[in-house]
């Protein structure tokens, strides 16, 4: 090693070395470098990789530069006992820079080059193909270097196109950056024995995690970066069990020109949790020229944005956006805004430009969005240096596959245009949907683009606390809403399901209402309504096929009861059609009590009280038909098919009349409304747009 000093400065250059092929191996009791020092490698001609161990029980503090003279060879750094890189930590290599704390690299069937053993082997002369681990309480990888700070703290960096990778025990950006233009960024964390693969992909080094391995936490903090935008953005990996993004951190892949975008790829084998957002989002892929975005993808089984944390995937140019796709086993978490910026937590691809916007999957067993978080899916205008840019794209579609639940309290899920693109579509698949506290599912069109369509399909849905469903349009086609439900439907305490189009006075049919399950349930005095309105276009359609309907009814006009209606301000009004089985109103409606054995019971007694009384319905043994309709002996009822009565004053007649058959009628009853007396329609919030897109 020969050593010169400039300006104050120490330079240390190293020569030597084992070389093996197109590699060439170092050892070293002791690597460090202090502030203001810089130490390089001499490459060889003919050297690739430049494989460089240490053997001592000393971690490594990179304060000072790290680098590689005279070729383009990688460079690798194994130490065993830790790596740090602090704030002045700067590479300045023209290859890949791979940081690990394995103990051992393999090289195919050859070998391993390890820190235990004195010499490496004389046939290591292919590439490097996996990085060992063989015990516990692997050491840690620590990121603080900003440098350059002249250039505004990239950090560690790598030439465009090239390869950074970091492997350890535990890996965490404290303000640290990583950065690679056009490259690949991979970050993973192992805690236990096993082998994490290296293979060479498209001319960059790329780890493969197995499944089987344990691994460690990942964690961004104090404004760290990840970036790897450029003229096409590379992508990036990210491997850990808990992965922790906050204090403001961001990880970015941005294409800026004509070629295409890399994936942005985060796998926690236990959680994702993302607080506190940042100018472009804390997780985000985007395209500004004419190269699609990338897509991404997150791994995990819980996932927890909040606090004001981004998440999007999105386009301001010509090319689509990237798809946005959660796999959570158990559970997303979304909600909460940022205390200085009231940013609301948000989960969105989307299109300022016109590009396509991507779509955003959801798959998971519990979506819980709270406190003004939301899922959204938008084709939007953006603004930006006094200037606005007009959208013509169309929005992404949003799809929620949830096996338990999706319960909103005081969140929002909608897919939304301001611009000629229409909206993309709404679908929800769940259990059990629960839309609490003003929350709202929504579909909107601010410009002359055709609002989404929403479609759900659960076991029961649930609206309370002036809570809606609606598809809203200003002056074009209005969005359908379609509900599939096992059980029932409740409506609470204000709660609407709407389409109305033609908000700003202006053309555009109704959308159509579609429900088909067992029950719809109401309070008639809590003002809870489905309505399909238009102001100058035809009135929407709304069609009902359900077993019974309990405390709502048809009605022409909007009362302050629980109403179902069409209408058209200036236009011709919609029909609503109920299909409902022949049930005698002089009897009240049987409701067999729930059976044990049924998977998912029907709908708790409590739920069907007067609203004045508050007397719970009383509980009877079966009864004996009305005398015009018994023909024999009632048959014996298993004692667990008890029967609940409700009184007539629940059970409105709906169909044809007074007959015991609980098949459907042939000839549903359709109701019109006096088209002499037009109805102004309001919607869900009697304000002109849903609350969720002011």
């Amino acid at each position: 090693m020969t050593s010169a000093t400039s300006n104050g400065a120490r330079r240390s250059e190293i020569e030597g070395g084992a070389i093996r092929g197109s590699n060439l191996f170092h050892s070293f009791l002791d690597l460090s470098i202090a502030p203001g020092e810089s130490l390089y490698f001499q490459n060889p001609i003919g050297i690739s990789n430049i494989i460089s161990r240490v053997t001592g029980v000393n971690p490594s503090n990179i304060e000072g530069t790290l680098g590689v003279t005279g070729g383009n060879a990688n460079l690798f750094l194994l130490n065993p006992n830790g790596i740090l890189f602090g704030a002045n930590a700067r590479l300045d290599v023209n290859g890949s820079f791979i940081a690990t704390t394995a103990p051992a690299i393999q090289f195919g069937t050859q070998g391993l080059f390890s820190t235990s053993t004195p010499e490496p082997p004389a046939l290591l002369t292919v590439n490097p193909s996996a990085f060992l681990f063989k015990q516990m309480g692997i050491a840690a990888i620590v990121n603080r270097s900003r440098t350059p700070l002249a250039s505004g703290g990239q950090g560690l960096q790598v030439p465009d196109g090239q390869s950074l990778l970091l492997l350890g025990g535990s890996v965490t950006l404290d303000g640290g950056g990583v950065n690679a233009t056009e490259g690949r960024v991979e970050l993973g964390a192992v805690s236990g024995a096993g082998t994490v693969g290296l293979s060479l992909v498209s001319n960059n080094l790329h780890l493969s995690f197995p499944d089987a391995i344990d691994r460690a936490n990942v964690t961004l903090t104090n404004g760290a970066t990840v970036n790897t935008s450029g003229e096409g953005s590379g992508p990036i990996q990210i491997w850990g069990r808990s992965i922790f993004v906050n204090g403001g951190a961001q990880i970015t892949a941005f294409s800026q020109g004509d070629k295409a975008g890399g994936n942005l790829i985060v796998n926690a084998s236990e959680s994702l949790e993302v607080l506190r957002t940042v100018a472009f989002g804390n997780l985000s892929t985007l395209s500004f020229g004419d190269g699609k975005a990338g897509d991404l993808i997150i791994e995990t089984q819980k996932l927890i944005v909040r606090d004001g944390a981004q998440i999007f995937a999105g386009t301001l140019g010509s090319n689509t956006g990237g798809q946005l796709s959660v796999s959570a086993s158990e559970s997303v978490e979304i909600g909460g805004r940022d205390p200085i910026s009231e940013t609301s937590s948000n989960l969105s691809s989307f299109t300022g430009s016109t590009g396509q916007a991507g779509n955003l999957t959801i798959n998971t067993k519990k979506l819980i969005i709270r406190d003004g978080g939301a899922l959204s899916a938008e084709a939007l205008s953006v603004s930006g240096q006094g200037r606005s840019l007009p959208v013509s794209g169309e929005g992404g579609n949003l799809t929620v596959n949830a096996s338990d639940i999706v319960d909103l309290r005081g969140g929002f899920i909608f897919t939304a245009t301001q611009g000629p693109g229409n909206a993309g579509n709404i679908s929800i698949n769940t259990g059990r949907l629960l839309v609490q506290d003003k929350s709202e599912i929504g579909a909107a069109s601010e410009g002359s683009g055709n609002a989404g369509t929403i479609t759900v399909q659960a076991r029961s849905i649930t609206l309370t606390n002036r809570s809606n469903i609606s598809a809203t349009t200003k002056s074009s086609q209005g969005g359908n809403i379609a509900l599939q439900v096992q059980d029932f439907l409740l409506l609470r305490q204000g709660s609407t399901i709407s389409t109305t189009a033609g908000t700003a006075q202006a053309g555009g049919d109704g959308g159509n209402i579609t429900f088909k399950g067992n029950f719809i349930l109401a309070i008639p005095k809590e003002n809870s309504n489905i309505s399909a309105n238009a102001f100058t276009g035809r009135g929407g359609n709304i069609r009902i096929m359900a077993q019974n309907l309990l405390g709502i009814q048809y009605r022409p006009q909007l009362t302050p009861l629980s109403d179902i209606t069409v209408s058209s301000t200036f236009g011709s009004a919609g029909s609503t059609t109920i299909d409902t089985p022949n049930i005698d109103p002089s009897r009240g409606l049987l409701i067999p009590s729930p059976n044990p054995h049924r998977r998912h019971p029907p709908i708790p007694p409590r739920l069907l009280r007067h609203p004045q009384k508050r007397q719970p319905i009383r509980d009877h043994r079966p009864r004996r038909l009305p005398p015009h309709t018994q023909r024999s002996p009632p048959p014996r009822r298993h004692p667990s098919r008890t029967c609940h009565h409700i009184p007539k004053r629940w059970s409105k007649p709906f169909g044809q009349q007074a007959t015991t058959d609980r098949r459907s009628s042939p000839h549903p009853k359709t109701h019109r409304p006096n088209p002499t007396r037009p109805t102004p329609p309001r919607s869900p919030s009697h304000r002109n747009h849903p609350r969720w897109y002011r």
